[in-house]
């Protein structure tokens, strides 16, 4: 037990004590306890310091036989050099071999777009795959019941939940964006149906998992110029990809293309509606904008080069094609007379929309080809549709799953068909869908 010094207010000495009798203020006369402290703690950073120094010189050899500096080798090991040009990013398997040099968030989280105009994902949903999902025809005019729906209830009260997990499952999730975002123009002449919806409902793309939208179809010039660019104008400042209309021909042609770790993936969207030769919906040109129309033969000529293009940048093309007749469950002439030249010029995948109603599942050649999925958020009717999910393999760039997901939409929402509805749906798609298997989980294959 050391000897305490005990001190008075004014600092003299008066007496000493032991430790359990110390004054108000007090030292220690031992100071061997702090001089063991003291060793101890710098034998241990010796010892530290050492051993980091063999670890450095004997992962250092290499450099040093060489002939590099034994020092400078020596400290490379131990300090790491990084550079502030790296992000994490570039430390991505996923964005390998990718500049992600001034990449900017989308409207998914899982997505950038990079200065070069097309769109790296930084994560997908399982290892070594990539799940493409795809839905029909939506609509959020809130003239329309959907559209009021939607408003009032919001994505959650319009998409049940195991719906909403398919939707968001997916890595890139597509629907058709059947309207214009914009509060300006007047509805076309002569024309039935005519939507346009507020800019902000934009939002509810963002809630129901939605990756990119098409815009080739027979509305989206339904408010004319002004409201078409103002949907160009929404949905870049919200980020999100979308194809199939433009500023002129070259942006309305133009596929969106997505790079997941190593594989390239290129979506083509075209309309080949309305079937008039002065149709309402203008198809862009050199100088105006419009949608990418592809009904004439001359139009058609364009689409088939855009797929060819297409096809030398990426290595899975997904045609995304608005056509067919409405309310027919079989495709009509202008659908099958049109589908081999879309395989030929190097189509993966092509998937349909318009009738309002599910149509065939196919195989043309190698290519899988679903004509409709119909409708998905568009009325309040009851009607059968679903989402069609693709996954590929990122390492073998090879599809290992082709699934068809049976839905419901039904008082203005949609809900995973179940029981009857269920074999319903499914048995009505195999009756349809000659060449085709569709097992109870919807997995397709070819007979």
């Amino acid at each position: 037990m050391g000897r305490l010094e005990y001190y008075d207010d004014e600092g003299s000495c008066r007496q000493t004590r032991t430790a359990r009798t110390a004054g108000k203020k007090y030292h220690s006369t031992d100071s061997a306890p702090t001089r063991t402290f003291l060793m101890t703690f710098i034998g241990v950073i010796l010892v530290g310091a050492l051993f980091l120094f063999a670890y450095a010189y004997v992962n250092s050899s290499d450099e040093r036989a060489e002939g590099e500096n034994t020092w400078e080798a020596i400290g490379e090991e131990l300090i790491p050099i990084v550079s502030p040009e790296v992000s994490a990013a570039d430390s991505n398997p996923l964005t390998s071999g990718i500049d992600m040099t001034g990449a900017v968030p989308t409207s998914s989280s899982n997505i950038m777009k990079t200065t070069g105009g097309f769109y790296a994902l930084t994560s997908t949903q399982q290892a070594d795959s990539i799940t493409l999902g795809f839905g029909g025809d939506i609509l959020f005019d809130t003239r329309y019941a959907a559209g009021s729906a939607i408003a009032s209830r919001g994505v959650e009260g319009c998409f049940s939940k195991d719906v909403l997990d398919v939707m968001r499952y997916s890595d890139v999730f597509m629907v058709n964006n059947e309207f214009p975002y914009s509060r300006a123009g007047s509805p076309l002449d002569n024309k039935k149906y005519t939507f346009r919806a507020d800019p902000s409902s934009a939002a509810y793309l963002q809630g129901m998992g939605v990756d990119i939208v098409s815009l080739a179809n027979n509305h989206s010039f339904d408010y004319g110029q002004q409201a078409l660019l103002d949907t160009l104008d929404t949905l870049d400042a919200m980020g999100m990809p979308h194809t199939g209309a433009g500023h002129n021909s070259a942006e309305a042609e133009q596929p969106v293309y997505f790079y997941a770790g190593g594989l390239r993936i290129a979506v083509v969207n075209a309309t080949q509606i309305e079937r008039t030769p002065s149709p309402p919906t203008r198809g862009a040109d050199a100088a105006a904008p419009g949608v990418f129309r592809c009904f004439t033969d001359a139009e058609n000529e364009e689409l088939l080069r855009v797929i060819r293009n297409a096809k030398t940048a990426a290595d899975y093309v997904i045609v995304y094609i608005h056509w067919g007749t409405e309310k027919q469950t079989q495709p009509d002439w202008y659908q099958t007379s049109r589908v081999q030249g879309i395989v030929d010029a190097g189509a993966d995948l092509i998937v349909g929309d318009h009738p309002h109603c599910l149509e065939p599942l196919a195989y043309v050649g190698n290519t899988p080809v679903i004509y409709s999925l119909g409708n998905f958020l568009f009325t309040s009717f009851t009607q059968d549709t679903g989402v069609l999910q693709v996954t590929l393999q990122l390492s073998t760039k090879q599809v290992t799953q082709l699934r068809f997901v049976p839905m419901v939409q039904v008082n203005c929402s949609v809900k995973a068909a179940a029981g009857n509805d269920r074999q319903r749906i499914l048995s009505n798609m195999r009756s349809w869908s000659s060449g085709v298997t569709i097992d109870d989980n919807g997995i397709i294959s070819r007979q």
